[in-house]
């Protein structure tokens, strides 16, 4: 693909996955913290607090945003496959030598005769609507769900129970003392002396 397509190839089918993100970032973390104060509270757990064990209502609140992110997730995922193989069967097809070009005027769709159906993501996803309705951007739904749960507990469960004790470790460390006495040792001084000048001047 990369002989084929030169670097531009490689990034084919990136439009999707990019909004895909910004959009679940912008739901996923708000909807995890609205059903954790639900379910779990707003106490923090896991290392560096009182509860230092898992606490599951954590991790069933990341569950719940599963199928919120599928939602979002599988429309864009569908339109990023598709255009990522219409780029590697038209790259293959281009590769194959005088015989690929000869099936490629004929139209034959077999090894070397491919010819690129999509010029984008979005005409992907037009070609996609015209051709099968919007059912088509719900294949795949209950895979990606399951997906999305799993991925979804890990992460966040995962981020809620270590994000306190990495907190503890940092502010109680020896190095970080440090900084903070220097950093008092410096500002007394420098308040010490803008005192003194001020008295001076006065």
């Amino acid at each position: 693909m990369a002989r084929t397509e030169g670097v531009a190839g490689m990034y084919r089918g990136l439009g999707p996955p990019v909004c895909m993100m910004m959009v679940m970032n912008s739901m996923n973390f708000g909807a995890f913290y609205w059903a954790r104060d639900r379910l779990a509270g707003p106490e923090p757990v896991g290392w560096g607090t009182e509860k230092g064990g898992i606490d599951w209502r954590v991790v069933a609140a990341a569950t719940s945003v599963g199928p919120l992110c599928a939602m979002v997730s599988t429309p864009f995922e569908l339109v990023k496959l598709q255009v990522q193989l219409d780029a590697a069967n038209h790259s293959r097809g281009s590769g194959a030598g005088a015989a690929g070009k000869m099936k490629m005027k004929q139209n034959d769709p077999s090894a070397g005769g491919y010819r690129r159906k999509y010029s984008g993501s979005a005409h992907a996803a037009r070609a996609l609507m015209n051709t099968y309705g919007p059912r088509v951007f719900m294949l795949g739904h209950g895979v990606n769900t399951v997906r999305e749960c799993v991925f979804n507990a890990v992460f966040f469960s995962t981020f809620e129970h270590v994000v306190h004790g990495f907190r503890y470790v940092y502010f109680n460390s020896r190095t970080v003392q440090a900084i903070r006495l220097t950093s008092c040792f410096v500002y007394r001084r420098n308040l010490g002396v803008s005192q003194a000048a001020a008295t001076a001047i006065a």
